[in-house]
């Protein structure tokens, strides 16, 4: 039985021969986690008298297996295979190597990211560029449909004028089963033909396999073989292109330039899910042994923040001086100008259909303002975290803190040079 929702998975034969496998963050606290075992343990022991105890996973290792059980990775045991799991509000990247798992990072640069309201606390929905472009749109269409009652719970949800709630409403509507014409109301297919906002979403994915190829060769690890993917924010690698070949030969170009040598013969493949990306988690955690992927997983855990001349596997608050942020921020401006070469080998309008004048307003507005968005990062996310002293350790690196602004601020930009035919 499997409980996608509550990502809960009851491998079951007999009742007391039932296993209960349940599903946690990598980023979880282990205070939180140790109470999550506990309930889990007691209502599993109360209605089902088991022989076999609950096991807990963390949820980025069960993806690379459901891959490899599916036979997708020829040669994934000897080479290394990356995981990416994009979530809402954080994507979790596992190595593996000879089927194990070698590395582990967590960082809150996910769907939200693009979706969210930044490094606003409070809803900003009514200034948001995506919103501003497509509320209308969608408006109009609920009410030229006669879906009055979605119309309705549109209306609920945008007085919290949360962006990532109205969004997530948005991309909702092709799955609505009062709804026929899934293609007419698919958020993704929409944004996927928007050729000014696509460079928004070409940008995300470079930043997050550009930080990938930093970290494995920091590591000294080899260049993947395969690359897969899982979680809900997946679905965005079709907005950029449903060319997995494509998307594979972009990221070979990033490594290569990452590491400074070429990949051999096999060269690299990506993976993914486009219909069923969150589903993956859970097959995943039925086709391997409970006990195999029940790690330390702070054992493995990799969080590095580069910058320009440097690199910190470990930080804390009272290590962010001035020098330390210049140096993140030298390092941001560094992966910037690699973007903008990028687009000299690799023409982001001819692969990917992006337009002109999207790219001018980028080269314009993409470097600006990227300490004031470091600071503000750290300064959002140190509040979410509740980290109070200065001696505790920054948990996640902090390369996509200025990226995250930056997607914010061209989104409004962006957002204002095509309108949407009604």
């Amino acid at each position: 039985i499997m409980l996608l929702r509550n990502k809960v998975l009851l491998n079951r034969g007999s009742l007391s021969q039932t296993r209960l496998v349940w599903f946690y963050p990598s980023s979880m606290k282990p205070a939180r986690k140790s109470s999550l075992e506990n309930t889990w343990t007691e209502l599993f022991n109360r209605y089902f008298s088991p022989v076999n105890k609950p096991v807990g996973i963390t949820e980025s290792l069960p993806p690379f297996y459901y891959y490899k059980g599916s036979a997708r990775l020829q040669g994934g045991a000897y080479k290394p295979v990356v995981s990416i799991d994009i979530g809402g509000g954080t994507t979790d990247v596992v190595v593996f190597k000879a089927n194990k798992p070698l590395l582990l990072s967590s960082f809150k640069f996910a769907a939200n990211s693009i979706f969210g309201d930044g490094f606003t606390e409070f809803g900003a929905a009514s200034s948001n560029g995506i919103i501003q472009k497509y509320l209308p749109y969608f408006q109009n269409l609920l009410e030229t449909n006669n879906f009055h009652d979605l119309k309705e719970v549109l209306r609920l949800i945008r007085e919290k004028n949360r962006t990532e709630d109205i969004n997530a409403f948005f991309f909702s509507l092709e799955n609505n089963l009062a709804i026929k014409d899934r293609t007419l109301f698919s958020y993704n297919s929409i944004l996927a033909r928007d050729e000014d906002l696509k460079i928004i979403f070409l940008y995300f994915y470079t930043a997050i396999i550009y930080h990938i190829a930093g970290v494995m060769k920091h590591k000294g690890v080899e260049m993947p073989k395969h690359i897969v993917f899982s979680g809900t924010g997946s679905k965005i690698l079709a907005i950029i292109t449903t060319d997995e070949k494509l998307l594979a030969k972009l990221s070979r170009f990033i490594f290569e330039e990452v590491y400074g040598m070429a990949y051999d013969s096999d060269g690299l493949t990506i993976e993914t899910e486009r219909h069923m990306p969150k589903e993956v988690t859970c097959k995943g955690g039925l086709m391997v042994q409970p006990e195999d992927l029940a790690i330390d997983v702070q054992e493995i855990r990799a969080n590095i923040t580069f910058g320009k001349s440097t690199s910190f596997e470990r930080l804390t608050y009272d290590m962010l001086d001035d020098g330390v942020l210049a140096d993140i921020e030298a390092y941001v401006a560094a992966f910037n100008e690699f973007f903008l070469q990028l687009n000299e080998q690799f023409s982001f309008s001819d692969h990917f259909g992006i337009s002109g004048t999207s790219w001018s307003i980028f080269k314009t507005e993409f470097n600006k303002h990227l300490r004031d968005y470091l600071e503000e990062g750290l300064e959002f996310n140190r509040k979410m975290d509740e980290q109070s002293s200065d001696e505790k350790i920054v948990e996640e690196t902090l390369f996509f803190y200025p990226l995250t602004g930056i997607i914010n601020n061209l989104s409004s930009h962006l957002s204002k040079l095509t309108p949407v035919n009604f």
